[in-house]
């Protein structure tokens, strides 16, 4: 089989299987996750239930899948907000990123709002750990390999401190939906010791 073969099968697969993660996360905000089976996967997509066994060996392992696809894009979104962060505007900033975490968390087809509204602590926190392992580490590099800015203070421990950010400030939002975002852009500043102005 040439290189060429292989590369063109290889993209098919990845196709399909984004089609299958595709469909489970419609489904699962259709329905919930309890409530959807294989064959409502498979059906979604187009394709005989034998076939989803090929990509996936059962539906723990694609609700894992649906997780890590939120996660990458959670993780996209704060790194188009990270690009246009504004250091001289830090209350906007901050309050735009609380704007967009809460709006992903309240969004009912977003996973996080799908097994927030299942009331599934494991999916849950599946969600904010790895949101918060990708966001820190990603963060704490960054952070290693660029100069301290003028009037910021240090962070002894950037992917710590983040990651304990994090999973707080989901958990916050779910928990007390009720906290203002004011509240939030105070408790994220005061941990990553950000100026307001």
């Amino acid at each position: 089989m040439s290189i060429h073969c292989q590369r063109g099968s290889a993209m098919e697969t990845d196709k399909r299987r984004e089609q299958f993660i595709m469909a489970a996360l419609e489904l699962f905000a259709q329905k919930g996750i309890a409530r959807t089976s294989i064959g409502d996967i498979s059906a979604k997509v187009g394709v005989a239930r034998s076939l989803f066994y090929h990509y996936f060996p059962n539906k723990v392992a694609i609700v894992e899948a649906v997780v890590d696809n939120r996660v990458d894009d959670f993780v996209d979104q704060f790194e188009d907000w990270d690009k246009d962060y504004d250091p001289n505007h830090t209350t906007q900033s901050l309050g735009d990123i609380i704007a967009r975490l809460r709006s992903y968390i309240a969004d009912p087809d977003s996973f996080s709002g799908i097994v927030t509204r299942e009331n599934d602590v494991i999916l849950r926190n599946q969600f904010s750990i790895r949101s918060a392992k990708r966001l820190s580490e990603n963060y704490a590099q960054r952070k290693a390999n660029t100069p301290l800015e003028e009037g910021h203070a240090r962070i002894s421990h950037p992917r710590e401190s983040l990651y304990m950010l994090v999973v707080g400030l989901i958990s916050l939002m779910i928990q007390f939906p009720e906290v203002t975002d004011e509240t939030l852009v105070d408790v994220v500043a005061e941990t990553m010791h950000i100026h307001l102005h």
